[in-house]
């Protein structure tokens, strides 16, 4: 598709140029050269100007995409910012209730100890 626009482009521009070429060319030989030169040149300017279109379309696409790419890198530091958070946090908790599970332990053994001598 961009292929056909690319020939429609190119066929404008020419046709343009060479419209303006013939109206320079037919015109009547009391208007003066100048005059279809800038008829021509303005032929050229389209051109130019639809060239320019396509290249702004092309570096705003281009800028569009770098945009995404970093916001799903920054989305991507993040998830991996939060994966470590909660792998800390339950670390952390894991190792909150094995100490208690162990202090839990020590007093249960020190009370049977403690029965055991008394009796």
């Amino acid at each position: 598709m961009e292929a056909g626009g690319e020939v429609e482009r190119k066929q404008r521009c020419s046709s343009s140029s060479s419209s303006s070429s013939s109206s320079s060319s037919s015109s009547s030989s009391s208007r003066s050269s100048s005059v279809g030169n800038s008829s021509r040149s303005s032929g050229v300017v389209n051109c130019i100007n639809s060239s320019s279109r396509i290249l702004v379309i092309v570096v705003v696409v281009v800028v569009l995409a770098k945009v995404v790419i970093i916001v799903v890198e920054a989305a991507a530091v993040v998830v991996v910012v939060v994966v470590v958070v909660v792998v800390v946090v339950v670390v952390a908790a894991a190792a909150v209730v094995v100490v208690v599970f162990v202090i839990v332990v020590v007093v249960v053994v020190v009370v049977v100890v403690v029965v055991v001598v008394v009796m």
